[in-house]
């Protein structure tokens, strides 16, 4: 199926598979995408009908519309034949007979039908007529073959032979999907049906509400309550107030008092059930609240923390509190994972989100959370360390503390992942490294008595010691910079080892160079730490991957970095290009060449002006005039030309010339394909748009005119659009692809190119309306705007003011 398309061949259209073999002939006037349901709808002198995907004929061409069929094997779809509407399947069988007068609208993949007028006309999936005229659907069938009805104004279920499960007898039926049952309203009273349409609770309450999939908010006589979806009594109404707070848990207010529900534990029948809510005792007040977590404070002016279901997260000793949430990387809190911060006789300790003291009473202070890296940075006698979000000690409170602006206290630690890239790891290590995902190595940079180090994470082994001034890495490559006595060096960060010694000024890292500066002198390294250019330049900047330039003696010249690592030296160009199709253009003495990617000059330095070679050639100029090149350096287009212009870009290597002040277009072995006898060429949309005399006509690639020389403009899009619009007069037309006329320019504007769904959008006095692929008006010029149509045959107008979708053939969806 996916190798189907829809061609045009200029005059019909056809569906073509694998190397463009003919599926479906060339014979048809419209053909709609509807690959997926199995069948391809075609239409021929206004007639509809339906193939197999192997170009068969299944439903013959006798329709004046079938709608798109869905995916389904045994499925259904609305079709109009005679000025009536009907039901046929995918055999073609009329399932409903053409004696609708309004149109059966397609309402879901299979199952029902709804005509204009609101009546439902529900079919099964063998397409069987299940039910029409005085029963209505509201539903489709579920998984458990239910359906609700509508009878003579009042609902029920009925199973899928049409036997009812629940009478008609109430006013509304709702499929509560979260707790798979149905909500029953009758008189205005509420109950419960199973999903298999058992009757479960009368309807008596006076509403039923959300909850759970254990149990229901009800309420009657202005009193709240739960019931589970048997209709078993779990809490009484008898509350003012029930909210549902998670993990089974309601809580319910009473004139009186609070008390927490578990509905779970309930139906174990444990003893747990219910108990009083703190959260609005009056012995304490709330000093934060927050979705997971509330924090409390006593009389006594001491605090605890409480999470969303009223369990201490810490005891009532608490002086003072700080939540410290995680972050992720992009620095944004999670409210939901966090550690508590204590502190009790002036020292501070940690809680977790269990209530576990993970974290003893021992530090001065518990700062910020390193939320991806599960780091909390903590204090004790001027210096930090860090734990994890578990309590233990990841690094000892031994290492330096920085000053904020605001004259707060931090750790000075960066954490850093790198990228080890496959050359490092080895062919051998990329299967090992996907499977365990450990394709990322993270340090953590720290201070320890005003020098920088490097501990690896998560086995905090010392990978660097604490000696340098400035770590600093810049994620290009696996090398960072380090700075020591105000000098720069070098380390590989996949074994932390010194590859340079910190006695450069300047060090700047590129991903295949390394260019380093000592005093007034540069040089360069590569990535193997190779000295691939000597220390002895006054400047050394990197143009590209590849190109160098360096300057000495106020003279610049050029270097290039090979694949190997090796620089070449190209100190005779004072231009160097990048290489294409294994040529690269060369500037010496003012003049243009050619170097092959040995750094061999294979073109002399001759041309006056060159380009880079594309598509096998390269133009070039000298004296005045324009010629072509081969990468042999042959010439194959002679410097006949004033101008030589590439429009490879446009479709096939053909060029722009001018010759004895006329214009036209040669391709690469100088074979003229459009001639010599115009005042201006362009190229669009993959052809030639000619000018000749204030008048415009088009050639194809293969030279052919295609497009007389007589309009006064042309508009077209890329080569698989189906129509050229065309103006002669003041007024637009339409020609298909060979140039022949599918509609004579009479319309003031156009809107598109090519016929979607088989229609082209035309403007008539400032009205538009829609043409089809023979040039009649389909849909007459009555609306203010317009969008062409799309696939789903349907687009949206505008009439009078008002926004509305029509069909292919003017009909309001």
């Amino acid at each position: 199926m996916n190798d189907l398309k829809i061609k045009y061949d200029g005059r019909h259209y056809g569906v073509v598979g694998k190397n463009n073999a003919v599926v479906v002939p060339f014979i048809y006037d419209e053909i709609l995408r509807t690959f997926s349901s199995g069948l391809i709808n075609v239409c021929k002198n206004d007639k509809w009908g339906c193939l197999d995907l192997n170009g068969n004929d299944i439903i013959p061409l006798c329709y004046e519309w079938i709608k798109p069929f869905g995916s389904e094997e045994e499925c259904v779809t609305g079709a109009k034949k005679d000025g009536s509407w009907g039901v046929i399947d995918k055999h073609g069988n009329v399932v409903v007979p053409f004696t609708q007068a309004e149109e059966i609208l397609f309402k879901e993949k299979i199952n029902y039908f709804k005509n204009v007028k609101g009546k439902r006309i529900i079919i099964d999936n063998k397409g069987r007529l299940f039910a029409a005229n005085d029963i209505t659907v509201t539903r489709n069938y579920s998984k458990y073959g239910v359906a609700i009805l509508k009878k003579d104004g009042k609902y029920g279920l009925v199973n899928r032979n049409d036997e009812p499960l629940l009478p008609f007898i109430y006013d509304s039926i709702t499929d509560s999907q979260g707790k798979k049952c149905y909500i029953l309203e009758q008189d205005g009273k509420f109950g419960i049906a199973s999903y298999e349409g058992i009757l479960k609770v009368v309807p008596e309450y006076d509403g039923i509400g959300t909850g759970i999939k254990e149990a229901f908010i009800v309420i009657t006589d202005n009193h709240y309550g739960l019931i589970n979806r048997e209709g078993h009594v779990v809490v009484k109404p008898f509350y003012d107030f029930i909210k549902y707070i998670g993990k089974g848990s309601f809580r319910c207010k009473s004139s009186e008092e609070w008390l927490l529900y578990n509905v779970k534990l309930y139906q174990e029948d444990d003893s747990d059930v219910v108990k009083k809510s703190i959260l609005f005792s009056s012995k304490y007040s709330i000093a934060l609240k927050k979705a997971a977590f509330t924090i409390l404070r006593r009389g006594d002016g001491l605090y605890a923390v409480i999470d969303k279901y009223e369990n201490y997260l810490t005891p009532f000793e608490i002086s003072e509190i700080s939540i410290i949430h995680s972050e992720n990387q992009y620095g944004y809190k999670d409210h939901y994972r966090f550690v508590v911060a204590v502190k009790k006789d002036n020292k501070w300790g940690m809680y977790n989100l269990k209530g576990l003291c993970i974290a003893p009473y021992i530090y001065d202070e518990i700062g910020r959370y390193y939320g991806p890296w599960n780091l909390i940075e903590t204090y004790q006698k001027e210096k930090c360390g860090l734990l994890c979000d578990n309590g233990s000690v990841k690094l000892p409170c031994n290492h330096d503390i920085i000053e904020c602006d605001d004259g707060r206290k931090k750790a000075y630690c960066h954490i850093t992942t790198v990228n080890i890239p496959d050359d490092v790891l080895g062919p051998n290590m990329n299967m090992y490294i996907d499977r365990f995902s450990l394709e990322k190595t993270k340090y953590i940079v720290m201070k320890k008595d005003g020098l920088l180090g490097v501990y690896n994470y998560p086995t905090m082994a010392q990978v660097v010691p604490f000696v340098y001034d400035e770590i600093e890495y810049d994620g290009i490559v696996h090398f960072s910079r380090v700075r020591r006595n105000g000098k720069w060096g070098l380390l590989d960060i996949t074994s932390f080892s010194v590859v340079l010694n910190p006695e450069y000024d300047r060090i700047e890292i590129y991903p295949r160079l390394i260019i380093v500066k000592r005093g007034k002198l540069w040089g360069a390294y590569n990535n193997n730490i190779d000295n691939v250019i000597p220390l002895d330049y006054d400047k050394i900047i990197l143009r590209d991957n590849n190109r160098i330039r360096v300057k000495k003696n106020d003279q610049w010249s050029w270097r290039y970095l090979m694949g190997n690592g090796k620089v070449s030296g190209l100190e005779q160009y004072s231009a160097v290009d990048v290489f294409n199709e294994g040529l690269a253009l060369v500037k010496r003495n003012g003049k243009f060449g050619y170097i092959n990617e040995a750094m061999k000059e294979v073109i002399p330095c001759i041309y006056d002006k060159a380009d880079a070679f594309m598509h096998g050639i390269a133009i070039v100029e000298n004296g005045g005039k324009f010629g072509a090149l081969n990468t042999k350096g042959e010439l194959v287009i002679p410097f006949d030309y004033l101008i030589l212009a590439d429009l490879s870009m446009f479709g096939p290597t053909l060029l722009m010339a001018i010759k004895e002040r006329l214009w036209g277009v040669i391709n690469k072995k100088n074979q003229v394909i459009v001639p010599f006898e115009y005042d201006e060429v362009m190229t669009m949309g993959g052809m030639v748009t000619v000018t000749k005399q204030g008048k415009k006509g088009l050639y194809n690639h293969n030279g052919q005119l295609i497009v007389p020389v007589v309009y006064d403009d042309i508009q077209h899009p890329l080569m698989e659009f189906t129509s050229i619009n065309v103006c002669k007069n003041g007024k637009w037309g339409v020609l298909n692809k060979v140039g022949k006329e599918i509609c004579e320019p009479r319309y003031d504007k156009i809107d598109g190119y090519g016929f979607a769904c088989g229609r082209l959008a035309v403007c008539r006095n400032n009205k538009w309306g829609f043409i089809n692929r023979n040039g009649r008006e389909v849909i007459e010029c009555v609306y203010d705007e317009v969008i062409q149509f799309f696939e789903e045959n349907h687009c949206e107008v505008k009439l009078n003011g008002e926004k509305i979708m029509i069909d292919t053939y003017g009909r309001r969806i």
